[in-house]
């Protein structure tokens, strides 16, 4: 895989034409989406079903059975209200208006603060996971899509936070519409835990038909495309730069540097990893001189071999006084 530049370069469009096709972008998510998570909730009734026939606990399976239920009953006006919601919020966030009307935490009145539910916290952890479940599963073609709405909303920096598309708008949309199903808040809980199980191929295919209607439209601004090439098609050219590897340093400037630590000497300033190996320290100069006393002592202490004494001893008598 090399990095190469795309070739066909963005165009800038007029404020109106780009008004007209960020609304065929959020037309094709809305009708798109809708689509996606009404079969995200068909395998999440399947698998509820499933849950409830393989469990024993009687509860339990009254919860999985409730939460089926509502899904198939309430299956309609669910879906209106995520349309509705879903539209509204990109508008706001195409628009800008969600940021004017963010709430200013700076300026919240400690005394009236309180602890938030249970459930309100299992919805948001819940949430948050979906979000990053589908983003991962399209980063790829969040990055692409990013782009393409940055040139439109003439946001050149715009991240998959920030993206009017993006999963966190769809997401917070569906647990909008979500709350307004006429069931207990722990039925509710029990779809979104389930939504979190299944698959969500068919949000990959919406970005990446997003991307292709953007491409097509000529808006998307060039960036570094990572492709496949053969040969030497994508090779660098040779007067590039390069950044040069480091010197590798051998392993016996190593030991030199810690023989002069220590030694007592310590690591001398401006000393450089590569100087020359140091001659031997003190204490090897002296064992040196000691090495050869050691060795002359060496006779003295065994001394010669009795057969050599003897030898010796007899040779020294004369001859006259052997008998």
């Amino acid at each position: 895989m090399n990095a190469t530049p795309t070739t066909a370069a963005a165009r800038k469009p007029s404020p109106r034409e780009a008004h007209k096709i960020l609304e065929q972008c959020r037309d094709l998510t809305v009708k798109r989406m809708q689509g996606a998570f009404s079969a995200i909730l068909d395998k999440v009734g399947d698998v509820l079903m499933d849950r409830a026939n393989r469990t024993d606990v009687r509860e339990e399976q009254q919860l999985l059975m409730d939460a089926r239920d509502a899904m198939r009953s309430q299956r309609p006006a669910l879906m209106a209200e995520f349309e509705t919601r879903m539209r509204r919020r990109i508008d706001d966030r195409m628009s800008g208006e969600d940021e004017r009307r963010k709430p200013d935490f700076s300026k919240a009145d400690l005394s009236e603060l309180a602890l938030v539910e249970t459930a309100t916290m299992d919805e948001a952890v819940i949430t948050g996971n979906l979000k990053r479940v589908i983003e991962n599963a399209c980063y790829e073609e969040l990055a692409l899509l990013n782009r393409g709405m940055g040139q439109l909303l003439e946001r050149p920096d715009l991240e998959t936070d920030r993206n009017p598309l993006s999963p966190a708008t769809i997401v917070d949309a569906f647990a909008d519409a979500l709350r307004e199903v006429k069931t207990e808040p722990r039925v509710k809980l029990q779809v979104l835990k389930e939504m979190n199980q299944v698959g969500v191929a068919d949000v990959t295919a919406i970005y990446n038909d997003l991307n292709k209607h953007l491409l097509e439209l000529h808006v998307v601004p060039a960036a570094m495309r990572a492709v496949n090439v053969g040969g030497g098609a994508g090779r660098a050219r040779p007067d590039a730069r390069r950044p040069e590897a480091p010197a590798p340093s051998a392993e016996v400037d190593v030991m030199a540097l810690f023989q002069r630590m220590f030694a007592g000497g310590g690591l001398p300033r401006g000393h450089a990893p590569h100087a020359p190996m140091p001659g031997p320290s003190r204490p090897e100069r002296s064992r040196a001189r000691r090495e050869p006393r050691r060795t002359s002592r060496t006779p003295r202490r065994t001394g010669r071999p009795r057969a050599a004494i003897s030898t010796s001893r007899r040779s020294s008598i004369p001859a006259a006084g052997r008998p």
